[in-house]
């Protein structure tokens, strides 16, 4: 067995005579590595170091306009998977969807997932070269963004008149996160590069400022720790506490940090939504499509539906939700759920940056 055969192998080596002084081994004692400079001196025993400055230029002022900035932010920005985090292929290369504007490389135009066909077209200005990411991420980081930022004035929001549907003990929560939140110094953390680029900075009292740049626009987002306890007061901290939009319009004089903030008070309101469907436009719904038995073989659905805010008082919202959508059955919206805003309300065409999706949610398909 084995056990018979350890024993004897035990007694065929016998004893073994512990050694009475530990040599060290030279060749396993940790030394340091040689300098790379001479302006480098390394001690063996206590590593000591010689330290020289270095010269970083004078402080650049911001030397890109407006119109320039968001050029290269939406020409940089990350147009396909496959380009990853520096990666930059030629708008030759790219195709653009006519319905939701997916933009992919053509390598991939084809995904893996079933009933997804965008309908892929060339990429606009393919005779334009596209701006280098890395190119942008320095201009980012050396001209435009600061470092460390400190929020003024948020201590002034009067904290002993809540609004008329917000409780004491809300308010006074939500109050005392926003104070907490922005008394806090910010420090920049990292910079993401995905179909938007995203500066993050955090605090040392766990609170969040994100600076987000798309192709209509730029925003500060603050955001603060939600709670622990479940409720209304972690539902609105989940949310962010405040935003400004980098203001428009500043020429040649262009600033990041130009704007007004808006506070997202903790308060929600309902609003009443009529859609209805335009009865020449009908196609076969989700379900059909998939071949489902069971009274779904005929089941159809509306290819375009007017949605509009019926509650008054709502002006607002409504001009930005009230429009007619049209159905995306081949843009990867889950189960076939994809409308996009197509036109507004009084026939007008909707710009890019008042783009609006809705998901119209299919039902279950089984009793179970």
């Amino acid at each position: 067995s084995i056990l018979s055969a350890l024993v004897l192998f035990n007694d065929a080596l016998g004893t073994v005579a512990e050694p009475k002084d530990v040599d060290i081994v030279p060749s396993l004692v940790p030394r340091p590595l040689a300098p790379a400079s001479k302006e480098i001196e390394i001690s063996r025993d206590f590593g000591k170091y010689k330290s020289t400055s270095l010269d970083l230029g004078p402080v650049k002022g911001n030397t890109i306009s407006e119109d320039d900035f968001f050029h290269q932010a939406d020409s940089s920005a990350r147009k396909c998977t496959s380009e990853g985090g520096d990666k930059c292929l030629p708008k030759a290369d790219l195709l653009i969807c006519k319905d939701c504007k997916r933009t992919t490389s053509k390598a991939l135009a084809t995904p893996p997932r079933k009933f997804e066909e965008h309908a892929f077209e060339l990429h606009p200005g393919t005779e334009t070269k596209r701006t280098d990411p890395v190119s942008f991420r320095n201009l980012l980081l050396r001209d435009l963004l600061p470092m460390r930022i400190e929020l003024n004035g948020f201590a002034r929001t009067d904290s002993s008149s809540p609004p008329s549907d917000v409780d004491d003990k809300l308010w006074s929560g939500w109050h005392k996160a926003l104070i907490n939140t922005t008394e806090a110094e910010f420090r920049f953390a990292h910079l993401t590069r995905s179909t938007n680029w995203i500066a993050t900075y955090y605090s040392s009292n766990e609170s969040k400022l994100e600076f987000h740049i798309s192709t209509t626009g730029a925003t500060w987002l603050l955001f603060s720790k939600p709670v622990s306890e479940r409720g209304r007061l972690r539902d609105a901290l989940e949310r962010p506490l405040a935003r400004m939009d980098v203001m428009k319009g500043q020429g040649s004089t262009f600033s990041i940090l130009k704007g007004i903030w808006e506070l997202c008070y903790p308060v929600s309101s309902k609003v009443e939504l009529l859609i209805q469907g335009e009865s020449d436009n009908i196609v076969d719904s989700w379900a059909s499509n998939l071949g489902l038995k069971g009274g779904f073989e005929n089941e159809v659905q509306f290819e375009k539906m007017k949605i509009s805010v019926s509650t008054p008082g709502f002006d607002e919202v409504a001009s930005s939700i009230d429009g007619v959508y049209q159905f995306l059955p081949r843009c990867g919206g889950a189960c076939g759920s994809l409308h996009k805003r197509a036109e507004k309300i009084n026939g007008e065409d909707v710009e890019d940056e008042d783009t609006c999706f809705f998901f119209l949610e299919s039902g279950r398909c089984t009793s179970g």
